[in-house]
């Protein structure tokens, strides 16, 4: 079975959101670009997969930006959808955060400010889309 694709795009109301355009309603959205401090931010992934998609590089490109000179632990903390095997899902969870961390630090982030975290539970909250996702917070 061949992995679906899920676009994500910013919105017209800034947010970053999978598929179509979600009014900014989403609990766990990204500021866009002109955001003095991005304090959330979540990246969303295909089913089964932990590539980040041009969308979801250009949305960690927006938060390095605003996260390079502030000197503040970054957290982040990945999840899948409640399909497939629990154990598998941890992984996959894993990976992406790691994927977003690895991003952070190739554009210019302090690798020793960012911290992955571990979930109390690995299944996302929201629509299936919307469950496989990174979170990135800002501890200030």
């Amino acid at each position: 079975m061949s992995a679906r694709r899920t676009s994500t795009r910013i919105c017209r109301r800034g947010y970053s959101c999978p598929g179509r355009d979600c009014g900014g309603a989403s609990a766990a959205s990204a500021p866009a670009a002109g955001a003095a401090q991005a304090s959330s931010v979540s990246i969303y992934f295909a089913r089964g997969d932990a590539a980040l998609d041009t969308q979801a590089e250009r949305a960690l490109r927006i938060a390095a930006a605003a996260y390079v000179g502030i000197g503040t632990e970054i957290v982040i903390t990945g999840y899948a959808d409640k399909s497939g095997n629990a154990a598998a899902n941890v992984e996959l969870a894993r990976k992406r955060a790691a994927a977003a961390r690895d991003e952070l630090v190739k554009l210019g982030v302090e690798q020793r400010r960012i911290r992955l975290a571990a979930p109390m539970t690995v299944t996302g909250s929201g629509s299936e889309d919307q469950a496989r996702r990174v979170d990135l917070v800002v501890k200030s």
